[in-house]
């Protein structure tokens, strides 16, 4: 396991203050208070009760540099501490105990009238996609079942309204702070992979999972493993963030998340320049170094990314009957050339509504001939083939390192 972070160990060693009370001291409530910890990252203050009130706190020092503990005339003072001790050296060692699991239900609604009529129509026809049946994502951490409406009765030319059901194993001793946590990333990494999938918002029906019923659990638990339930995929490549997070690391799947935070905002727009500017940072997030030089040579380092990335996607683009009349661009000149004109032509694009503003609301009667609503759907197109090409082979892209190619009298950045 990578080793947790400082709030984590936190969260971690007050969960098993938790399980160790009940199970031994039948201190079942927990409440936090106070002002959060600048070192711990935590609420400064813990207080662990029975029923009658009665209990223990633990709270940061004045000069919150350390834990300490307070406790009631009715509790034994070396119970507590031993218990305390149990607890951060189990946190030290980075035991998470056994999984608690927990479900929820994502909802993907059919596209209604205002949908129908927004710059989203385009790419809603082209890019949703009706997935059934179970699925895996995050390794084996999280299972999806994917209910859709009637697909056979189903006229409309997008996927109809789907239900998914979400199964998250999530390490912890018992059901806290540390593990609640956990949820709550798992749950909305589903969402977002699950709105990327489907090439349509995802929401939530309830702000938190729930603890699942030990009937259901065992039924999870059957199938936790069970390699016929495959992984999700969006044309035929994974959207499993945990296997890049295994296999390149954590800064290759942030950059991977990052890139969905921005596709799962932009496709909610009803504003074509929002959506631009939202769809080409999701594909900054996949090509901008976490480096002081990430500024350095901006506009040909994405260029080259999106080159480097999914030249195929944007020949696609490029043979698309909106191509000129979404990006106002002539098809001439060789394929490179074309290329790096697509690639240079969507970097402006997201520029230029920042630095003069959006445009307005368009006339909802000739949604389908805008060029904003042709150009959300191609740069939609772009994002999915750079975000699976870079899952696929996680890279880094140097232009404009001090070193290796820094920046030149000659640049036109």
């Amino acid at each position: 396991m990578t080793n947790l972070p400082a709030m984590a160990v936190n969260l971690l060693t007050l969960e098993w203050v938790q399980l160790l009370a009940s199970q031994e001291l039948g201190i079942v409530n927990t409440q936090t208070s106070g002002k959060s910890s600048r070192n711990a990252m935590v609420e400064s203050s813990w207080r662990f009760t029975n029923d009658d009130q009665k209990g223990f706190s633990i709270v940061r020092s004045n000069d919150d540099s350390s834990w300490r503990l307070e406790v009631d005339s009715e509790f034994d003072r070396q119970t507590i501490s031993s218990i305390f001790q149990r607890a951060c050296e189990a946190a030290d060692k980075q035991d998470t105990g056994q999984d608690i699991y927990h479900e929820a239900v994502l909802t993907s609604p059919a596209p209604d009238i205002n949908s129908i009529v927004s710059v989203q129509l385009i790419r809603l026809i082209e890019e949703g996609t009706v997935i059934s049946g179970e699925r895996r994502i995050l390794l084996d951490r999280v299972l999806l079942d994917f209910q859709p409406e009637s697909v056979d009765n189903n006229e409309a030319p997008w996927a109809p309204s789907t239900m998914i059901k979400v199964c998250i194993f999530a390490p912890g001793p018992c059901p806290g702070p540390f593990t609640n946590k956990i949820v709550e990333d798992y749950l909305e990494m589903a969402r977002l992979i699950c709105s990327f999938a489907m090439g349509r918002p995802v929401d939530r029906t309830n702000i938190t999972a729930d603890l699942i019923s030990e009937e259901r659990a065992g039924e999870a638990r059957s199938k936790r493993y069970d390699r016929n339930i495959l992984t999700l995929a969006k044309k035929g490549i994974s959207t499993d963030l945990f296997e890049v997070f295994t296999t390149s690391g954590e800064e290759a799947m942030l950059k991977l998340r990052g890139a969905l935070v921005a596709y799962d905002a932009a496709i909610r727009q009803t504003n074509s320049d929002i959506a631009t500017i939202l769809l080409v940072a999701g594909m900054e997030s996949l090509c901008v170094p976490n480096a002081d030089w990430r500024t350095e040579r901006a506009v040909t380092r994405f260029i080259n990314a999106g080159l480097s990335l999914c030249p195929d996607t944007i020949d696609e683009i490029i043979a698309n009957e909106y191509f000129e009349s979404a990006f106002n661009l002539k098809r001439k000149g060789s394929l490179a050339k074309r290329r790096r004109s697509v690639m240079n032509k969507v970097y402006d694009l997201r520029s230029r509504p920042v630095h003069s503003g959006p445009g307005m609301m368009i006339d909802p009667m000739s949604i389908g001939v805008q060029p904003g609503t042709q150009r959300v759907a191609l740069l939609a197109h772009l994002l999915s083939g750079m975000w699976l090409s870079y899952a696929q082979a996680p890279r880094s892209f140097l232009t404009g390192h001090p070193q290796i190619a820094p920046s030149s009298s000659t640049s036109t950045d």
